[in-house]
C-alpha cells in the first residue's frame, strides 16, 4: 500500500475467518465484532501508515458493516467550539485524500470483506504514549510530572520510546493514575465537606440520631456553647442531584427545643444561573443565626412542584433535628408557605418584619395609581373594624344608594358637589 504521494489507492478483498490474523467470535454480537474490527483497522494501519477513526455502525442483510474514514482527511477534521473554523492539531498534516474503510462481516459465509479507497500521502505521525513509559508514569505516581519528564527522558531503556512524548501527556497520565489518591468529587462543596454528609436518602428519623450522635460527641453543645460544625446531603429530583443542603448542627443543636420562631428567605433577582439560594435564620442572642442553607438548582424546573418536595424535604429534616417553631416569617412565595403548611402545621405563617416596611415603603413611594379592580371593599369589611365599603372604589362596587348608610356618603366639600374622604390614618414618623 505504500505508493507515491496522490496514488490513489483501493482495496476490495475477502478474507476468511480462519487466516484473519485476529481471532473473530462466532457470535453477531455488536460489542464483540466492533472490537474485532479496531484491531483489524490497526493492523492496517501499522502496515500502510494511514491510521482509520470510527465513523459508523450499519446492519445489513449481509452483516454488521463497520465504517472508517482516515484520521488525516482534511473535510473530517473536528470545527473549533470558539471559531466554528475546523482546526486541526498541529501535529497532524492533513490532505483531501477522502479515505475510507468499510469492514463487513458475514457470519453465515464465515468471512470478512475489506474495502478501502484512499490517496496516498505522508503517513501518520503517531503520538501516543508508548505502554512501557505509562507503566513507568504508574510505578512512580510518588514524583512530580516535571521529574518524570526529566527521569523518562533520561532513562537508559525508555529515552528511545519516548523520542514524541511532550510534558503534557506524562502530567495527564500521572493525574489519571494518581486520581484516587487525590480526586473525591466533581462537587466541590461534597469535597470540602468531606466526610460530614448525610446520604441522599435520610429522612426526619436519620435526621434525629445524627443530631443526638452530635450532641454526645460535643456535650459543650448542651451548655448553650455554638460551635460551626456543618453536616451537608445532597437531594436528587428528577434522576439527579438538583440541591445541595447544609445544616448548622452546632448552632442546631444549642438552639433546638428552645426556637420560637424562625424566618425562611430565598435569593431574590440573582437567579441568572439558573440557582436559587434558600436560607433558614433563627434568633441567637438578639441575632439571627443561620439554621440551614440549601442551593437548588432551578434550570429547567417548571411550576412549583419539584420546589415544594424539596423544600419540604430539608424542612422536616430541620424538624427531626428537634426545630419545631410557632412562627415562621417569610415572603409572598407560594411554595415556601406550601411547604411550611406541610411540615409544620401548626406554626402561624406571616410576613417578617423586613418584608412589611419594605412593602409598604415601595407601596407608599410610587406615585402610580393603585388599581381597584380586584379589590371586594365587603371582604374586607369582615377583617378591618369600622370599615366603609363605599370610600375609594368604583360606583359598582358600592352599596346600593338607596340603602347605604355609609358616613362618607353624608360628607360634602363645600362648594364641590363631591363627597370628601375621612381623614388619612396617622403614619408613624420612624416608618
Amino acid at each position: 500500500m505504500r505508493a507515491a504521494a496522490g496514488h490513489p489507492l483501493r482495496l476490495d478483498v475477502c478474507v476468511d475467518y480462519d487466516d484473519c490474523p485476529i481471532d473473530i467470535p462466532e457470535s453477531d454480537a455488536v460489542d464483540d465484532l466492533r472490537h474485532t474490527a479496531q484491531g483489524i483497522a490497526r493492523i492496517i494501519w501499522e502496515n500502510s501508515g494511514f491510521r482509520w477513526a470510527y465513523h459508523r455502525l450499519y446492519k445489513g442483510k449481509a452483516g454488521l458493516s463497520f465504517s472508517y474514514f482516515c484520521a488525516q482527511d482534511k473535510g473530517r477534521q473536528a470545527a473549533s467550539e470558539a471559531t466554528g473554523k475546523r482546526t486541526p492539531t498541529s501535529s497532524i498534516a492533513t490532505h483531501e485524500c477522502k479515505g475510507n474503510l468499510i469492514l463487513l462481516f458475514k457470519p453465515e459465509a464465515r468471512l470478512v470483506s475489506i474495502r478501502m479507497e484512499h490517496i496516498s500521502h505522508d503517513h501518520y505521525c503517531d503520538r501516543s504514549v508508548h505502554p512501557e513509559v505509562i507503566e513507568y508514569i504508574e510505578t512512580h505516581l510518588d514524583s512530580t510530572p516535571r521529574q518524570l519528564y526529566q527521569d523518562i527522558r533520561a532513562h537508559p531503556e525508555l529515552k528511545d520510546l519516548s523520542t514524541q512524548t511532550t510534558q503534557k501527556q506524562v502530567w495527564f497520565w500521572w493525574g489519571e493514575r494518581s486520581a484516587s489518591s487525590w480526586r473525591l468529587c466533581d462537587e466541590s462543596i461534597i469535597n470540602a465537606l468531606g466526610p460530614a454528609m448525610l446520604r441522599p436518602t435520610d429522612g426526619p428519623a436519620a435526621a434525629k440520631l445524627a443530631i443526638e450522635e452530635f450532641v454526645i460527641q460535643h456535650p459543650n453543645v448542651g451548655t448553650g456553647i455554638v460551635s460551626s460544625h456543618m453536616v451537608g446531603q445532597t437531594v436528587s429530583s428528577e434522576g439527579g442531584i438538583r440541591g445541595i443542603a447544609l445544616y448548622a448542627f452546632g448552632i442546631i443543636a444549642a438552639l433546638r427545643g428552645q426556637v420560637v420562631e424562625v424566618s425562611l428567605d430565598a435569593t431574590f433577582g440573582t437567579n441568572s444561573s439558573g440557582h436559587d439560594l434558600f436560607a433558614v435564620m433563627a434568633e441567637l442572642n438578639g441575632t439571627g443565626a443561620p439554621l440551614m442553607y440549601f442551593l437548588l438548582d432551578t434550570k429547567d424546573m417548571k411550576g412549583d412542584v419539584r420546589r415544594i418536595e424539596m423544600l419540604v424535604h430539608v424542612l422536616g429534616m430541620l424538624k427531626g433535628m428537634g426545630i419545631a417553631p410557632r412562627f415562621v416569617g417569610c415572603d409572598k412565595e407560594a411554595a415556601e408557605i406550601n411547604a411550611i403548611g406541610q411540615v409544620w402545621p401548626e406554626a402561624k405563617v406571616q410576613l417578617c418584619y423586613w418584608h412589611v416596611r419594605r412593602a409598604l415603603r415601595q407601596r407608599f413611594g410610587n406615585g402610580k395609581a393603585t388599581g381597584t379592580n380586584t379589590y371586594d371593599a365587603f371582604e374586607a369589611a369582615q377583617t378591618v373594624q369600622d370599615l366603609e365599603v363605599c370610600w375609594g372604589v368604583c360606583e359598582r362596587r358600592r352599596h346600593d344608594i338607596r340603602l347605604c348608610r355609609c358616613e362618607s356618603r353624608s360628607k360634602v366639600v363645600p362648594g364641590v358637589t363631591r363627597r370628601a374622604p375621612p381623614p388619612h390614618f396617622q403614619i408613624p414618623p420612624e416608618f
